[in-house]
């Protein structure tokens, strides 16, 4: 992982009105992590991992949702178990699905979608974002997001240039509103894609963890004290806290 710029390309936000007659407490919260901790980055993606391993216990808790977390690191970040995993979910028309990957990432000329491949092992064929979206969406959760905190440099380049960045980030937490989790995570619906970085970027990280990460996290802390909270809002915030080092890509599907 080095680091990304980002790019939003929202399609729509419409899938994010309030679900009128949502049940709270019915609804599953499936959460697959994957964090490469057995490479050169675990100093980045172990508090990546760690990070999200305490926010989902506060939304699934104030969401009013049953948490289901996986997480594959150390001797589990392994492609075939990760797809298998997510082949085999079983998903309810209610719940919500949320993958996040940190990690390396890579892309080829000949790759058409703004997606990178995940790096598992430098040698052989990464895992295809796209696919974990097409095959997320096809389960047909009521909301779901698909996250990768990753390089999205061309392969045929090499996969690690030399560029490095100090990069400080100046960001304080905002006490949040328990009604927000619920508009968020609850009532949501539709998907939404993010790679950390566009075509031909890297992604950069610290030791606390992804930059876009760490970005992702504060807004969306600030986002939930606010009366309406809103995705668009959300994801416009995380990208303008990190939009001068790399440019995030974001797609939102609406069916």
């Amino acid at each position: 992982m080095k680091h990304f710029r980002y790019i939003l390309s929202f399609l729509t936000f419409l899938l994010f009105l309030p679900l009128q007659n949502a049940t709270a407490g019915t609804s599953t919260l499936h959460a697959i992590l994957v964090a490469d901790t057995i490479h050169d980055i675990r100093s980045v993606t172990l508090p990546d991992v760690k990070r999200w391993q305490k926010e989902l216990k506060v939304i699934s808790q104030h969401a009013k949702m049953v948490l289901k977390e996986k997480t594959f690191d150390g001797m589990e970040f392994n492609k075939e178990k990760i797809k298998n995993y997510i082949q085999e979910l079983k998903v309810k028309p209610s719940d919500a699905v949320i993958f996040f990957f940190s990690g390396h990432g890579y892309r080829t000329y000949q790759k058409k979608t703004p997606w990178p491949f995940l790096t598992f092992e430098f040698c052989k064929p990464g895992l295809d974002v796209q696919w974990i979206i097409s095959t997320v969406r096809g389960k047909k959760p009521r909301f779901a997001i698909v996250m990768s905190d990753c390089c999205n440099n061309f392969m045929e380049n090499g996969m690690f240039g030399n560029e490095t960045k100090n990069v400080q980030m100046k960001l304080k937490p905002i006490s949040a509103q328990v009604s927000g989790y619920q508009q968020l995570f609850s009532k949501a619906k539709g998907c939404i894609a993010i790679s950390s970085s566009k075509q031909g970027q890297f992604s950069y990280g610290s030791h606390l963890g992804g930059l876009y990460t760490q970005c992702f996290f504060i807004s969306l802390n600030r986002e939930i004290k606010e009366k309406k909270p809103s995705w668009k809002r959300l994801l416009e915030r995380a990208n303008g806290f990190i939009n001068h080092i790399q440019s995030p890509v974001c797609e939102v599907y609406t069916e």
